[in-house]
C-alpha cells in the first residue's frame, strides 16, 4: 500500500502542479470593537474546499488560486461568523480587513469537518457536537471521556477516572470509532482506556458525530465517532517562533500537571513540538479515598509541514503517550475484590499526508495519507493473595486513505475516495502462583488480524444554496479476519522447567479466516425554513464486523469464563434523525429526536449450565430519544445555557432493556461575560433515576451536582501574554453513582470536591 501510494506521487507531481494558478488571497482578521487581532480563527474558501487559520497577528494567506468567484468563511468561537463573496481573475492579489464583531452566542458558529468537508455546524444535517480548545482548558479534565460528557447525548463510563470510555445515545464503545487526525485507534478491550491515551494539551477540538456513519468512516461507526484534532500550525510571510507553558493543580487527587509547547513557522515550512507530564494520586469520593486509583503519564508530540511546490504540502506527525502505575480500582470482569493496574501502557503514533490543492477547476483537492499505530497494553492483576496475573498485548495498526474533492459546479460537490487498514493482535496472559513461583501461560485471544478495504462517495447538492442542501454518501467495505490456531493453557514452567505441551491442553480456537462484505449509505438534507429556523433530516445504514475480541475471547478471572465467538455476524443499523435549528443574534437551539434499529447486536449471553458468558448475536433491538441544547442572552454578556438527553434501549427480541443506558439528563448553567478581565461559569447536571434496567443492573438513584468554573480573558504583556483558570466541580461534595459504572466491582461513588487551578503563558 505505502509502495503504490508513493509512486502515485511522485510520478503525478510534476503533471499536477502544472494547474497551478497565481491569484493571491490574504488577510487579517481582527476584534471589531477593540480592533485587536484574532488568532487561530477558522478561514475556508468553501467552494475550492482550502482551509487555514488565523496566525498571532491575525493574517492568513491563500496562493495560487484558480480564476473564479470564491466564498470566504471566517468563524471564531465568541463572534458572529462572516461569509464574503470574493472575485479573483488574471493573477489578481487581494487583500482584506475582516472585522468581526463578538456575539455571547457562539454554539452554531462553529466550523466542523467530520463531514468530509469544512462546513459551519449550524450547515451540516449531520448530528454533531463540538469541544473547543478554550472548553478544554477551561475545565480539569484527566481525560477526553470527562471534557466530552458535558455534551447533549453523550455519557461517560470508567474504569477508575484514568481509564474511562464514552457512551453516545446509548451505544458502547465497541460501537464508537476514535479518530486522531484521522487515524483510527483500534484497540478493543475489557477495559476502557482507548481515549485516556490522548493528551488534552495537544488538542485543538473535538468532534462527536451522533447516529451512525459507517458511509464515512467504515465499520463500527454504527453509534458515532469521535474526531479529536491535535494542533495545527500556519505557513508565515516570515520567520517566527512562538510558544507557551501551562500548569495545573487539582486537589481530589493532587494532581499536578506541566505542558511546554514551541513552534517555529516560515512560508514554506512549519515545526511544532509540544510536551506534557501529570500525576495524581488516589482520588478522594465523599465515602473515602478510591484505592488503587493513581496514575503517572506523559506524553510528547511533533508536527511538522512542509511546502514542496505551490499549492502541495507534506504534514508529517508523530505522537508518544506513556503512562506508568495506572490503578484500576473495578471492573465488571474482575472480582470486587481484586487489584489490578497498568504497570505501563504506551502509544506511538506515526502519520504521513500529502496534499494538493486547488488542481483545476473541477478537481480542487487530493490528498494522502498513511499511517502506523503502536498501543501496548500490561495489566497486573492480583485476584488473591497467592496469584499474579499479567495479561499484555501488543495491538499494531496500519492504515491509509486516498479523498479527492471535486466541485462539479457551483452548487453540487462530490468526494470520492479509499481507506484501508489493518490491525495485528500479538498477546499472551501468565499466571504466577507466589508460593510455589509456577507459571501458565495462556492465550486470551489467539493471534490474529483484522484487516478492512473501503470505497467511500459523498455528494453534496442543492437546487438553491440558500434555501435547500442535500448530503448523499455510500460506500463498499471488504472486511477479512484471519487468526492462529489457539492452545490452551500454552505451557507450564514448573521448577524452573517450561513444558510446551502441558497435560489438559486442548485446542480452544481453530485456525480460521473469514471474510465480510458489506455496504452503507445515509442521506441528508437541511431545509431552511426562515433565515434564522432550519429543518434537517437524515437517514442512514451503517454496519460492524465484530472485533478480534468478540469473536476470539477467552478470559478466565474468577469463577466465570468469557467466551468469544469466531461465528458472529456483522450488526447492521438503521438510524433515522430529525433535527431543528434556530439561531439569531440572542437565542440558539438545536434539537434532534432519533430512532436507531438493529439486527444481530453482540452482547454477552450467560449460560446457566455451564456457568459461562458466550458472545452472541440478539435479533433485533432499537434505541431512541431526544438530544436539544440552547443558549440564551437575556441581557448583554450574560448567557443561559442547557442541554438534555433521553435515551430508551430495547431488546426487542428478548423484550427486556438494553443495559448500560445513560437516565434522563440534563445540563443547567449561566455564564457571565459582563466583567473587564473575568469569566464566569455556574452550572448543574442532573440525571434522573434510571429503573429501566437490563437482568442484574442495578436501579440508579437520580442526582444532582453543581460545579463553577473561572477564567481570565487573555492579558497581553507585549512579550508574551497569560490566562488563568479556576474553579471547584461537585460544589457540595456530593456523593452519587455513574448508572454507567454500576458494574465497576468496589466502585460505589464518583468523586468528591474538587478544586482546580491553571495558568498558561503564552510567549
Amino acid at each position: 500500500m505505502k509502495k503504490y501510494a508513493f509512486v502515485f506521487l511522485f510520478v503525478f507531481i510534476p503533471f499536477i502542479n502544472s494547474f497551478s494558478q497565481s491569484n493571491e488571497l490574504k488577510g487579517v482578521i481582527i476584534d471589531k470593537e477593540t480592533q485587536k487581532p484574532l488568532y487561530s480563527a477558522n478561514i475556508s474558501l468553501s467552494e475550492p474546499q482550502l482551509f487555514t487559520t488565523s496566525d498571532k497577528n491575525g493574517e492568513f494567506s491563500f496562493t495560487n488560486l484558480t480564476d473564479g468567484n470564491f466564498t470566504l468563511i471566517v468563524s471564531y468561537v465568541g463572534y458572529h461568523t462572516e461569509k464574503i463573496t470574493v472575485n479573483l481573475s488574471q493573477n489578481s492579489n487581494q487583500e482584506l480587513n475582516i472585522e468581526m464583531l463578538p456575539t455571547s452566542i457562539s454554539l452554531g458558529e462553529v466550523t466542523v469537518s467530520s463531514s468530509k468537508t469544512e462546513k459551519l455546524i449550524k450547515d451540516v444535517p449531520i448530528p454533531i457536537e463540538v469541544v473547543s480548545q478554550d472548553e478544554i482548558m477551561m475545565k480539569p479534565s484527566i481525560s477526553t471521556s470527562d471534557i466530552l460528557t458535558d455534551e447533549a447525548g453523550v455519557s461517560i463510563a470508567k474504569d477508575g477516572p484514568w481509564g474511562s470510555h464514552i457512551n453516545i445515545r446509548g451505544m458502547k464503545r465497541d460501537n464508537i470509532v476514535i479518530l486522531v487526525d484521522g487515524n483510527r485507534i483500534e484497540t478493543a478491550t475489557n477495559i476502557a482506556a482507548g481515549l485516556s491515551m490522548v493528551d488534552l494539551n495537544d488538542v485543538k477540538r473535538i468532534e462527536i458525530v451522533k447516529g451512525g456513519n459507517s458511509s464515512l468512516y467504515g465499520t463500527g461507526a454504527t453509534g458515532g465517532v469521535v474526531n479529536i484534532f491535535t494542533s495545527s500550525y500556519n505557513y508565515q510571510d516570515s520567520f517566527r517562533f512562538n510558544g507557551s507553558f501551562s500548569s495545573g493543580y487539582s486537589s481530589v487527587n493532587d494532581m499536578k500537571s506541566g505542558n511546554l509547547s514551541l513552534n517555529a513557522s516560515s512560508s514554506k515550512l512549519y515545526f511544532g513540538i509540544t510536551g506534557t507530564v501529570r500525576d495524581a494520586n488516589n482520588t478522594r469520593t465523599p465515602d473515602g479515598v478510591l484505592q488503587n486509583s493513581q496514575f503517572s503519564d506523559k506524553n510528547i508530540s511533533g508536527k511538522f509541514g512542509y511546502k514542496p511546490f505551490n499549492n502541495h504540502e507534506v504534514i508529517l506527525s508523530y505522537q508518544n503517550f506513556h503512562a506508568k502505575d495506572v490503578g484500576i480500582p473495578g471492573s465488571s470482569v474482575f472480582a470486587p475484590t481484586a487489584s489490578a493496574r497498568y504497570p505501563t501502557e504506551d502509544r506511538q503514533l506515526y502519520s504521513f499526508e500529502y496534499k494538493i490543492g486547488n488542481l483545476s477547476n473541477l478537481l480542487s483537492n487530493l490528498s494522502v495519507k498513511l499511517f502506523h499505530q503502536y498501543i501496548g497494553r500490561n495489566v497486573e492483576i492480583l485476584p488473591n493473595a497467592n496469584m499474579i496475573m499479567n495479561p499484555s498485548a501488543d495491538h499494531r495498526i496500519w492504515g491509509g486513505q486516498i479523498q479527492s474533492n471535486w466541485i462539479l459546479n457551483n452548487y453540487n460537490f462530490l468526494i470520492f475516495g479509499v481507506d484501508m487498514w489493518q490491525r495485528n493482535y500479538d498477546g499472551i496472559r501468565l499466571k504466577t502462583v507466589k508460593a510455589t513461583g509456577s507459571v501458565t501461560a495462556e492465550l486470551p485471544i489467539p493471534n490474529a488480524t483484522f484487516r478492512s478495504v473501503g470505497f467511500f462517495a459523498q455528494d453534496e447538492f442543492s437546487f438553491d444554496e440558500a434555501v435547500l442542501r442535500f448530503l448523499v454518501g455510500g460506500r463498499f467495505d471488504f472486511i477479512n479476519v484471519k487468526n492462529d490456531e489457539a492452545v490452551n493453557p500454552l505451557y507450564t514452567i514448573i521448577g524452573g522447567i517450561r513444558n510446551d505441551n502441558p497435560a489438559g491442553q486442548t485446542v480452544i480456537y481453530e485456525a480460521n479466516e473469514d471474510n465480510n462484505y458489506s455496504w452503507s449509505g445515509n442521506v441528508g438534507m437541511i431545509y431552511s425554513l426562515t433565515k434564522n429556523l432550519s429543518t434537517s433530516f437524515n437517514a442512514a445504514h451503517s454496519f460492524r464486523s465484530p472485533s478480534l475480541e468478540e469473536r476470539f475471547q477467552y478470559i478466565q478471572l474468577g469463577g466465570y469464563i468469557y467466551w468469544g465467538n469466531p461465528n458472529l455476524e456483522p450488526e447492521v443499523g438503521n438510524s433515522f434523525d430529525l433535527g431543528l435549528k434556530f439561531d439569531n443574534h440572542s437565542f440558539y437551539f438545536s434539537g434532534n429526536v432519533f430512532a436507531n434499529y438493529f439486527t444481530n447486536l453482540v452482547i454477552d449471553q450467560f449460560n446457566s449450565v455451564e456457568n459461562n458468558y458466550y458472545k452472541t448475536n440478539i435479533g433485533k433491538a432499537r434505541l431512541y430519544g431526544f438530544d436539544l441544547s440552547f443558549e440564551f442572552v437575556p441581557v448583554n454578556k450574560i448567557i443561559l445555557y442547557s442541554n438534555a438527553a433521553l435515551v430508551i434501549g430495547e431488546d426487542t427480541y428478548n423484550d427486556k432493556f438494553l443495559p448500560e443506558i445513560a437516565p434522563f439528563n440534563t445540563r443547567l448553567g449561566i455564564k457571565i461575560n459582563s466583567l473587564e478581565y473575568v469569566n464566569f461559569d455556574l452550572s448543574s447536571i442532573i440525571f434522573a433515576e434510571q429503573n429501566k434496567v437490563s437482568d442484574g443492573e442495578l436501579t440508579t438513584p437520580g442526582y444532582a451536582v453543581f460545579s463553577f468554573y473561572l477564567s481570565s480573558k487573555l492579558l497581553d504583556f507585549n512579550f508574551t501574554d497569560l490566562q488563568i483558570f479556576a474553579g471547584v466541580e461537585n460544589i457540595f461534595d456530593k456523593s452519587y453513582r455513574n448508572h454507567l459504572s454500576t458494574f465497576r466491582g468496589i466502585i460505589k461513588s464518583e468523586p468528591g470536591r474538587n478544586v482546580f487551578a491553571k495558568i498558561k503563558i503564552g510567549f
